[in-house]
């Protein structure tokens, strides 16, 4: 049986995701921290448990009982009484930890905890006939019907910004990503964009629509409600290739949200919940009946699934390795940044990192893929690797970490030294390709040696890394030389002071 939705609440955390990691081929799992996906109407948030049938919520907002109800992912458990209180609710946004709504008539944001307890009403003040809330990781967003503006708060309600962007046309449903702002403009029936800074506002981005109300994003796509045609609208993210009649039947749709499923919205006449394939099928307009009102709607927790990296892969070829990664299914993934040091995962100091490409990723797809990155012309010795995985709202995870060994193609090898000319440190590598006793040193122009960088035994093809000391030094010409059995290597050095 379907436990209640206010049991599944307790699954959620607060804290940072959860990376359970393998190198191996064992399934490495990432749950997102961060609300994967925005919209006044409906909203979808991450969560650190599996998604599965019945273990996430649905929320929307009741005006004619002035609450917040909630119900089971599968229309199951329906509580309509959830958070009490609100004035005339007009959005719903979720994250790991609290619950925000618009309230209408006392022109406040509202909040609460995740389990509806400690309810306040007055959360952030000023609003202006509010419509829409949206959130990420660290502001919350709404719209100002009256005052056809954006406003915009720190997520712990300081600073106040009722005037984020200006020149919307009743603004209601709200949507982010990792780059931009999309709202519905309810009175000129148009779809508007703007960067996630508030600038570059474009009230037009996509026009013909018929009063739209909620609006929703995933990887590719935007999505909206049209109260007045009684359809679900979409377009490419770019916003082009519009339908206005992705979605037909609907009954004065308010709130839109998307899974990797389901696309989702609200029904004002009747008070239900509706739910399609994400492709447009199978809609069904009844998928929770009895609300009362029915505006907007957030799918809560463990509504996505998560990025699941299966393997991660290293494979050295000749001077090069080549990386490959496949994931089970993705979640509003913008992408992967490759980071790369030299040496192994016993290292500790993190700022050796660097970061060699960015790969995009799929956005939200339950298909497996594939992808793959070369790191070429690697010097001998050995390289780790490992992966940032990037959310569209910002958000990331460091993925399992991958070594290499870059064999050594000569009996040694004497890189450059860099800086040269340097003050006052220089720094000098050198691999040999047989365990052998080597000794590497500092000569002035006299031939007088100077400074020992190294004398010992290093491993086979591990790359050395010494530095040259010129704080007790003189400005002028040295030599370095490396020797060993069968390996007699310099190179000149230029101190300047």
């Amino acid at each position: 049986m379907t436990p209640p939705f206010w049991a599944l609440v307790r699954l959620v955390v607060s804290s940072p995701s959860i990376i359970i990691s393998s190198v191996s081929t064992r399934r490495v799992r990432r749950w997102p921290r961060h609300l994967a996906a925005f919209c006044a109407g409906i909203l979808l948030s991450g969560a650190v448990q599996p998604a599965a049938p019945g273990h996430a919520q649905i929320f929307w907002a009741n005006q004619g009982t002035a609450t917040i109800a909630g119900a089971n992912l599968d229309g199951t458990g329906v509580v309509l009484d959830f958070i009490i209180g609100p004035s005339v609710p007009t959005g719903v946004a979720v994250n790991g930890t609290h619950i925000f709504w618009a309230n209408l008539f006392s022109d406040t944001i509202g909040r609460a905890n995740l389990d509806g307890s400690g309810a306040v009403q007055d959360f952030i003040t000023g609003a202006a006939a509010p419509y829409g809330v949206a959130i990420n990781g660290t502001h919350i967003f709404w719209g100002n019907f009256d005052g056809g503006t954006i406003g915009r708060a720190d997520l712990d309600g300081m600073n106040p910004n009722q005037d984020f962007i200006t020149g919307a046309s009743g603004p209601t449903g709200l949507a982010i990503n990792g780059t931009h702002i999309f709202w519905g403009n309810f009175s000129s029936s148009m779809i508007g964009r703007a960067n996630l800074d508030g600038s570059g506002a474009v009230q037009d981005f996509i026009t013909g629509a018929v009063g739209p109300y909620g609006v929703a994003i995933n990887g590719t796509h935007i999505f909206w409600s049209n109260s007045g045609g009684g359809t679900i609208g979409r377009a490419d993210l770019d916003g082009t290739n519009p339908n206005q009649d992705f979605i037909t039947g609907a009954a004065g749709p308010f709130g839109v949200a998307i899974n990797d499923n389901h696309i989702f919205w609200s029904n004002q006449n009747p008070d239900t919940i509706g739910r399609a394939n994400l492709d447009g099928m199978n809609p069904n307009q009844d998928f929770i009946t009895g609300a009362n009102g029915t505006s907007y709607v957030a799918l809560g927790p463990g509504a996505l699934l998560p990025v699941e990296l299966v393997s991660f892969e290293a494979l050295v070829d000749g001077a090069s390795v080549l990386l490959t990664w496949q994931t089970a299914s993705e979640t509003n993934n913008a992408g992967f940044e490759v980071l790369w040091r030299q040496g192994t995962t016993e290292r500790r100091d993190d700022a050796a990192w660097q970061a060699l490409a960015f790969v995009e990723g799929r956005g939200t797809t339950s298909v497996p893929q594939q992808y793959t990155y070369r790191a070429a012309a690697l010097p001998p010795g050995r390289h780790t690797f490992r992966l940032k995985q990037i959310d569209y709202d910002g958000a990331f995870d460091y993925g399992p970490v991958v070594e290499a060994t870059v064999e050594l193609a000569e009996r040694f090898v004497l890189a450059p030294a860099y800086p040269n000319p340097f003050n006052p440190q220089a720094t000098v590598r050198f691999a040999v390709k047989e365990a052998v006793e080597v000794r590497a040193a500092l000569y002035d122009v006299l031939g007088r040696e100077v400074q020992v960088l190294y004398a010992g035994t290093p491993a086979a093809g591990e790359m050395i890394e010494v530095r040259i000391d010129g704080r007790g030094l003189v400005s002028g010409l040295y030599l370095v030389r490396l020797m060993g059995e069968g390996i007699a290597a310099s190179q000149a050095v230029t101190l300047l002071k």
